[in-house]
């Protein structure tokens, strides 16, 4: 395949800007996509042979590139040696948005007047709407609205988005391969960093992504830190062809409507089957054998923290999960609220960032990697890892330059009841 790389920048001393040419989800063919971002940064006194590389996947609602991870960056890779990795995997620009940062366009801005005529409310205002500002100023007045009409947060809905045609929430399957792109990048870059020591990190769907990356290339991780990571796509916001998300924003509830490519249609193309989801949980027993049978060393040493326990991060199914696991052979620290966890980590929240900065300082320690040092990785490999999920076969080529997604039609097996 021709080189993928678009551009690349040293945007300050040390830390790397780079543009890709991304790769295409084999089930979509609809979606055309541009460029996958791509930050890297060195420690400060350049890369040895004793900087570990470090994957660090952000949460719903940031941007690789934020000043949150800006200051991460800083902050790990002089304190850690580490050679610190960040990108803008698929979706990134539709997630942002549960940031309470809102984009709209002229659809969503048209539906939240609707829905501002349906109460009776007085409409945004045109100087509003015009404004520089107008996404913060346009929050602004609702909650003012809010407040002068005594609303209850039940009774009032705010609708704001955008929709991104390049975009759409994948449920970690192109998102994981993206993150697999940015690795090659960065070991084709940065050849003299101890790649045998290769660490990803992730808080909630970062922490979910991070395992992913272990399951997709099962010899290339020393270690991998998730913390209330996901354990599976939830299949509830696929609503009429929309992906809807409701987010809290200090009393203001706030919907928003992206345009989504997945169908509950069994007759469409884009029809979310029970194949698709099986290649995105981790709570298939079948799935996590297969992941075991295709792990040639001692594997990743897995960190996993649970310190919430809601809707989205449900605690029984991380134990089903650390189960399962732990069945199979893997090696797992599992630690939550009650056992194991600083004080300080007891009820992280995914936008912290001293939190997440606390997780890289506190568990990448050298020791916990020491035993589970990478002797040759999937890229030096050159092979291909493989999972069946139901009457699709998933493969993930690593014989290419950068790593290639393919799908393909077998004979049926019988498909995960936990789905």
């Amino acid at each position: 395949m021709a080189n993928p790389i678009i551009e690349h920048k040293e945007v300050s001393n040390g830390r790397h800007s780079f543009l890709l040419a991304p790769p295409q989800p084999p089930e979509l063919a609809v979606v055309e996509r541009q460029q996958l971002p791509v930050w890297i940064s060195e420690p400060p006194d350049g890369v040895n042979s004793e900087t570990f590389p470090l994957l660090a996947l952000h949460g719903f609602g940031r941007l690789g590139d934020s000043d949150y991870l800006k200051s991460f960056h800083e902050s790990i890779r002089t304190k850690c040696n580490a050679l610190v990795i960040t990108l803008d995997y698929l979706g990134t620009k539709i997630l942002r948005d549960l940031n309470g940062i809102p984009f709209f366009d002229e659809v969503c801005l048209k539906m939240t007047n609707e829905r501002l005529v349906e109460l009776g409310l007085p409409l945004i205002p045109a100087d509003v709407l015009q404004s520089p500002k107008a996404a913060h100023l346009t929050v602004n007045y609702l909650k003012k609205l809010r407040e002068q009409y005594h609303l209850e947060a039940g009774e009032y809905m705010g609708v704001i988005g955008k929709r991104f045609p390049d975009d759409h929430y994948d449920f970690g399957l192109m998102q994981t391969i993206d993150c697999l792109w940015a690795i090659r990048l960065a070991k084709e870059k940065f050849p003299k960093a101890n790649w045998n020591q290769l660490t990803a990190a992730g808080i909630s769907h970062g922490g979910y992504l991070s395992t992913q990356c272990a399951r997709f290339a099962p010899n290339t991780f020393s270690l991998i830190i998730n913390s209330y990571g996901w354990v599976k796509p939830y299949l509830k916001w696929i609503h009429k062809g929309d992906w809807a998300a409701t987010v809290q924003n200090e009393s203001i509830k706030m919907h928003l409507i992206m345009e989504n490519y997945w169908s509950r249609d069994p007759n469409s193309q884009n029809y979310f089957s029970p194949d698709r989801a099986m290649i995105r949980t981790q709570l298939d027993t079948n799935q996590i054998q297969q992941w075991k049978a295709q792990t040639r060393g001692p594997g990743p040493h897995f960190v996993m923290t649970q310190q919430i326990d809601d809707e989205m991060h449900p605690r029984s199914e991380k134990e089903v999960f650390v189960r399962l696991m732990k069945e199979n052979g893997f090696d797992l620290e599992y630690l939550t609220s009650n056992v194991g966890l600083p004080i300080g980590y007891q009820s992280l929240d995914q936008h912290d960032e001293t939190s997440f900065k606390g997780l890289i300082l506190d568990f990448a320690d050298p020791q916990r990697r020491q035993n589970h040092l990478v002797q040759q990785d999937d890229f030096e490999r050159g092979e291909k890892i493989s999972y069946q999920c139901g009457s699709s076969l998933y493969e993930i080529d690593y014989s290419t330059d950068f790593p290639s997604l393919g799908v393909r039609a077998v004979k049926c097996q019988v498909s995960s009841d936990l789905l």
